[in-house]
This record gives structure tokens, sequence and C-alpha cells, in this order.
């Protein structure tokens, strides 16, 4: 009988081994204000469950700022580039945060992401708009320049 637990535990151990993929992150960003860090953050507790200061990339001599994760398979990832907070979030061409990025685990996998900017470097007048909203589940933080504008269609949002 004890013969049979042990190796009961020792499957279920193997089962859970094989069932884990390793992921490796690969973030790019187009510029990086001196002295700088890339930082991801997701819905999971290896990702630091939406922290955006917690989990500090590993950069190379190419600007690639790279973290390597281990989640079980079918696990769903969401997760967001910061430079350690959410005023310094990713943003695309257009100075648009992105929505939340998304990956189902299966097997180990390269994620490669390129970075043309960041929030806190855009310039002008950020409008309010449904895709913004969208893009930020609903929770717009009025900072800075982050205002209604007049000619702004806030009619989305009643």
């Amino acid at each position: 009988m004890y013969n049979k637990i042990i190796i009961s535990v020792i499957l279920f151990l193997g089962v859970n081994i094989l069932s884990a993929a390793k992921i490796l992150f690969v973030v790019i960003p187009d510029t990086l204000p001196d002295s700088s860090h890339v930082f991801i953050t997701g819905n999971q507790v290896e990702l630091a469950e939406w922290r955006p200061d917690q989990i500090r990339l590993t950069s190379d001599s190419l600007n690639r700022w790279t973290g390597i994760f281990e989640f079980e398979s079918g696990t769903r990832l969401e997760f967001k580039f910061t430079r350690g907070s959410w005023m310094t979030e990713a943003v695309d061409q257009n100075g648009m945060e992105y929505a939340n990025f998304a990956h189902l685990v299966r097997d180990d996998t390269t994620i490669i992401i390129n970075i043309p900017g960041w929030r806190d470097l855009q310039r002008g007048t950020v409008r309010i708009s449904q895709e913004r909203f969208d893009h930020k589940i609903g929770q717009i933080e009025l900072i800075d320049e982050w205002k209604f504008h007049s000619g702004d269609d806030s009619s989305w949002s009643a």
C-alpha cells in the first residue's frame, strides 16, 4: 500500500510538471528614457496581479527586455507593460493605451511585443473616447491633460 501511494504521488507530480509551459516575453521599445526599466504586469500571481512596478524585465545589449515565466497549460494570460507605473504605460503609435494583451498558454512560447511609446511621453491633447475607455476597461484616470474637451462625444458613457 505504501508503494502505491508513493507511485501515485510521483505520477501526480509528473503530470503537473508536464502540463507547465514556459512563456518568454520579449519587449522591444522604440524609445526608452535613460535609466528607465520595463515592467510586465497582468492577471496572474506570477505577473504581480496588475501591480505595475513589481516585475522588472531584464535588458540586453540590443535594447530588448525579457522575462521568462512558467504557467499551467490552459491558463489565460492578460498583461501589459509599463515603466513602473500606470502613468508610464505602453501606448501604440497613436498614443492610445493598448487593450490587455492576451495569450492562452498551451506550450513553451516566445511572445515578442514592439512598444512604440509610453503614456507619459505623449504630447498633445489626449481625448477621451469609447476606444480609450474600452482599452482601460472602464477606468480612465483624469490626470494632467486627461480632461473632457469641448467636442468630446460623451454620449457613449451614459
